[in-house]
């Protein structure tokens, strides 16, 4: 029984961390590269909170919140923009080394192709949602800029299939850096929000740079080489995700859509603020699931045992330190509020406190793509999606007008668990289990102690 209950209190398999810890083979070098990722996400978080909270306070929840506006429009388009595809892409790397330059070539034509079609796109919406606004308009034409030079993403994506992310960790720090710097530079001149648009976008541009200059110093073996057949192949698979990851950036970002519709830009600014410290734990199952996408695919091929061991591990990991974020910002959330964003962001701490628990199902939901990408069941993320998609859009109707934002707070975690854990009563109950036990670990009390 000692020995269960140190389990449940590090709430995962020891041996799995040995193995991530000492394996020579994929997944020591795991560990490392999310030593890495986690570097670049540590840092451009806390960077991000710092600078982005001394930028709100100085444009003010106004100001702030028509910014927000601006991004969120750009992000309802980055999935259709970079195809869905990121799991994909790295999977094929891994299992086709042979065609690496096909696979590569033809991704970062549909990435260019697609980021142009989407810029377009965001562009006529802001003008059908904010007629005759042009500083709406001129603000999102600019950041929307993201939407294309996003596609040299697709270098981050060959580095991911070596476990070599740490080349393309420096060269996005030292934009992240650079262009925080500039934002700085921005509020000491008393600059006024169009720069601080044209600070978005230069980010994205240097780091673009700096990945191909990373690149040029490690490059695949063969010149990348777009190949119709392969394209028809990519988009075919990649489609569920896309439609996927259209609904999921339609439910992550139409509360803010609809806040500035109903509320004003104001209450947008507040929500903004709160989503910032809420989202903050975000870069948490990312990193992971970029680090540990690699393993888990080689664990397939060792044996489904081996596969499903490896999962359940993971969902372990993700539902502890998920619980922990929202224990932290629980407790602490307020008094952060009040001292990065100053007294005018008060009316963001409740909004705060109701969000933070969206992180608890996105960890989950996160954790379940590598059993869809490794099971190709990308149907079944559309089904999921659209599920929180209808949660959304009727809850958010139906209580922002009511409660304000904090009725899209509220309808934020109704999305995120009917989405990602209770929609799995019809797809995966397998899965479900896992994810319960991610975070209610009762069943580490009923297991066997394997013989010496």
């Amino acid at each position: 029984m000692k020995n269960n209950l140190g389990c449940i209190f590090f709430r995962f398999s020891p041996s799995f961390v040995r193995e991530i810890l000492v394996s020579k083979s994929g997944v020591g070098v795991v560990a490392g590269n999310t030593a890495w990722l986690m570097l670049d996400r540590i840092t451009r978080m806390l960077l991000g909170i710092t600078v982005g909270a001394w930028v709100a306070r100085y444009l003010g929840p106004s100001q702030y919140g028509e910014l927000a506006y601006s991004i969120a429009m750009v992000a309802l388009f980055q999935t259709i923009a970079n195809l869905g595809a990121d799991g994909i892409i790295v999977r094929n790397l891994v299992h086709n080394t042979k065609d690496t330059h096909v696979i590569l070539g033809t991704a970062l034509g549909l990435r260019v192709v697609f980021g142009i079609i989407s810029y377009f796109l965001v562009i006529v919406s802001v003008v059908f949602l904010q007629p005759g606004n042009k500083e709406a308009l001129v603000i999102t034409a600019i950041v929307g800029g993201i939407l294309v030079f996003q596609a040299a993403d697709t270098i981050d994506l060959w580095f991911q299939s070596q476990n070599q992310n740490k080349r393309t960790v420096i060269p996005k720090l030292v934009a992240y850096f650079f262009t925080n710097g500039i934002k700085v530079t921005l509020i000491l001149n008393d600059a006024s929000l169009l720069y601080f648009a044209i600070a978005l976008l230069l980010d994205i541009v240097v780091a673009s740079f700096g990945l191909w200059f990373s690149y040029r110093r490690f490059p695949a073996d063969d010149r990348w080489l777009f190949r119709f057949s392969y394209s028809k192949n990519l988009l075919k698979e990649s489609f569920p995700y896309l439609i996927s990851g259209v609904a999921i950036m339609i439910y992550m970002r139409i509360d803010q859509i609809i806040i500035r519709e109903y509320l004003g830009a104001k209450e947008l600014g507040l929500y903004s603020a709160a989503l910032v410290l809420s989202t903050f734990w975000g870069f948490i199952p990312m990193t992971l699931y970029t680090a540990l996408g690699p393993y888990v695919a080689n664990k397939k091929l060792e044996s489904e045992q081996a596969y499903y061991d490896a999962l359940s591990n993971i969902f372990r990991i993700f539902g502890g330190i998920a619980i922990a974020a929202v224990l932290f910002t629980m407790f602490l959330g307020p008094l952060i509020v009040e001292l990065l964003f100053g007294e005018s962001y008060l009316g963001s701490i409740n909004i705060l406190l109701v969000h933070v628990f969206t992180n608890i199902f996105i960890f989950l939901g996160i954790a379940q793509g590598l059993w869809i990408i490794n099971e190709k069941l990308g149907r079944i993320s559309i089904y999921k999606t659209l599920i929180g998609l209808i949660v959304c859009l009727v809850g958010n109707f139906s209580l922002v007008p009511i409660y304000g934002a904090i009725g899209s707070a509220i309808t934020a975690v109704l999305v995120q668990f009917s989405s990602a854990v209770a929609s799995n009563v019809l797809f995966s109950t397998r899965i479900l289990k896992m994810q319960l036990f991610g975070i209610f670990p009762f069943d580490i009390l009923f297991r066997k102690k394997p013989k010496s």
